[in-house]
C-alpha cells in the first residue's frame, strides 16, 4: 500500500509540473550528477568548541533522512489523484496539503479526526562506500587571512 502511495504521488507530481505543447522529451544524452561535499570543519578555522581529546569528528553513514509530506503544486484544480485534467489558470502558489485543507471530503488527504498527516514517504541519502581520491587540498586547513576584525585601541 505504501508503495502504490509513493508511486502515485510521484506520477501525480510528475504529471502536474507545467509543461508546453510539446511535452514530448527529447534529450538524447543522459546526465548523471553527483553531490560532492567537502568538510572544512578545522582547529585552525574553528577553535571554539573544536575536540581537543577526542578523535577528529566522523560522519555517519546515514547523512540525512527527510520525511514527505502531500503538496499541492497550484496546476490542476480536482481534490483526488484521479480528478480530471483541468488546469489551474492563472497557476496557484503550492501550498502543504494537510489533513483539513482543502476542507472536502474529496480531498484525498481529508482526515477530520486526525490533528497532523503522518509521512507520505521518506527519503534517506546512505554513504555507500568512501574511498580517497588522491587529490590535494590545500585549501582546507589555512589560517583566516583578511577575514577577522582587527581591533586597534587609540
Amino acid at each position: 500500500k505504501v508503495i502504490w502511495t509513493v508511486l502515485v504521488t510521484i506520477l501525480g507530481y510528475a504529471s502536474s509540473l507545467p509543461v508546453g505543447e510539446d511535452a514530448l522529451c527529447t534529450a538524447e544524452e543522459l546526465a548523471k550528477y553527483r553531490i560532492i561535499f567537502i568538510g572544512k570543519w578545522s582547529q585552525t578555522a574553528f577553535p571554539k568548541q573544536y575536540p581537543l581529546y577526542r578523535p577528529p569528528a566522523q560522519w555517519s553513514s546515514l547523512l540525512v533522512s527527510v520525511d514527505l509530506f502531500p503538496y499541492d503544486a497550484g496546476t490542476d484544480s480536482g481534490f483526488t489523484f484521479s480528478s480530471p485534467n483541468f488546469a489551474t489558470i492563472p497557476q496557484d502558489t503550492v501550498t502543504e496539503i494537510t489533513c483539513s485543507s482543502p476542507s472536502h471530503p474529496a480531498n484525498s488527504f481529508y482526515y477530520p479526526k486526525l490533528k497532523i498527516l503522518p509521512p507520505i514517504a521518506q527519503v534517506t541519502m546512505v554513504r555507500l562506500k568512501k574511498s580517497q581520491l588522491g587529490l590535494s587540498a590545500p585549501f582546507i586547513n589555512l589560517p583566516a587571512k583578511s577575514n577577522e576584525i582587527i581591533d586597534t585601541v587609540s
